[in-house]
C-alpha cells in the first residue's frame, strides 16, 4: 500500500531522445538528482528510495529514466558506454542546468562515466554498490565469496535469485550476446573511471555477492579523491531493501 501511494505522487513522463523514447519517473522539486538504475531493473524497483531522495532539504527533484529505452527489444544497450551515451543524451534533452548523479550497480558506474566525460554542471556523484574494476585475484575472490554466501544462506539465496538474477536473465535473454559484452565491459572498467573533478562517493556493501572490492583497486580509487565508505551486513541489492539507509547516506553526502 505504501508503494501504491508513493506512486500516486510521481509523474511518469516520456522524452524523445534521437530515435529513442525514454520513459522516466519525476518526483519532487528543486535541484535535480538523475538516478540510474541497475541492469535488469526498472526505476519502479527504487520507488521508496526515489521518494525519500526527493524530500531532501532544501529540496530535490528526482529524475529516474528507464535507461534501456522503449526500443530495447531491437536496440538494447550492450555496453556501459552505450548505457552512458543514452543516459547522457537523455539529460541533454531535458536541458538541465545543474544536477547530481546517483546510481546503483551498473547505474553507479554509468554515473561515474558521465561525470568523467561530461562538461556539464554536475554537482556531485554517488555510487551505491557500483560496478568496480575487477582484477583476476578479485574475480576469484568474488566467485568464492558469492558461492560461500549462497551455500550458507539458502533462503536468502532464493530471494536474491528471484529479486536480482531472474529479471536480469530475462532482460539479457532478449539479446543473449549482451551477456558476453556486459561481462567483457565490466572486466574492462579502469580505476581512472573514478578519478573525477567533482565531489564523489562510493558506498560499498562489504557482503556484496556480485562486486568484490580489491584492496589495490580501493587504494587507487581513494588516491584519486573519490571517497569510499564500506557498509557491513548488506548485499548487492541493499539500496532497494534498505532504501532508508541508502537515502540517508546519499542525502548526507549531497548536503555537505
Amino acid at each position: 500500500f505504501k508503494l501504491f501511494f508513493i506512486r500516486l505522487f510521481m509523474k511518469e513522463l516520456t522524452q524523445n531522445v534521437g530515435k529513442e523514447t525514454i520513459r522516466y519517473l519525476d518526483c519532487g522539486e528543486g535541484i535535480p538528482i538523475v538516478f540510474a538504475h541497475g541492469i535488469g531493473k526498472k526505476p519502479e524497483a527504487y520507488l521508496s528510495l526515489i521518494e525519500l531522495l526527493s524530500g531532501c532539504s532544501p529540496g530535490h527533484k528526482v529524475i529516474a529514466p528507464e535507461m534501456y529505452g522503449r526500443n530495447y527489444l531491437i536496440n538494447q544497450p550492450a555496453t556501459i558506454g552505450e548505457y552512458s551515451e543514452l543516459t547522457q543524451d537523455f539529460i541533454h534533452s531535458l536541458r538541465l542546468q545543474e544536477y547530481y548523479l546517483v546510481g546503483h550497480s551498473l547505474g553507479g558506474t554509468v554515473c561515474f562515466n558521465l561525470a568523467r566525460e561530461s562538461k556539464d554542471n554536475i554537482c556531485g556523484v554517488v555510487g551505491l554498490s557500483p560496478g568496480l574494476p575487477i582484477t583476476d585475484r578479485g574475480l576469484l575472490k568474488s566467485v568464492k565469496h558469492y558461492l560461500g554466501r549462497r551455500i550458507k544462506s539458502p533462503f536468502k539465496s532464493l530471494s536474491f535469485l528471484i529479486s536480482n538474477t531472474t529479471p536480469t536473465i530475462f532482460h539479457l535473454l532478449r539479446k543473449p550476446s549482451t551477456w558476453i559484452k556486459i561481462i567483457e565491459d565490466v572486466r574492462s572498467i579502469k580505476p581512472s573511471t573514478f578519478d573525477l573533478t567533482v565531489p564523489a562517493k562510493i558506498f560499498h556493501a562489504e557482503e556484496d555477492e556480485l562486486i568484490y572490492l580489491d584492496s589495490n583497486v580501493e587504494a587507487i580509487i581513494r588516491d584519486s579523491g573519490t571517497i569510499i565508505e564500506k557498509l557491513s551486513g548488506l548485499d548487492h541489492n541493499w539500496p532497494i531493501s534498505y532504501y532508508e539507509l541508502a537515502a540517508k547516506k546519499t542525502r548526507e553526502f549531497l548536503m555537505n
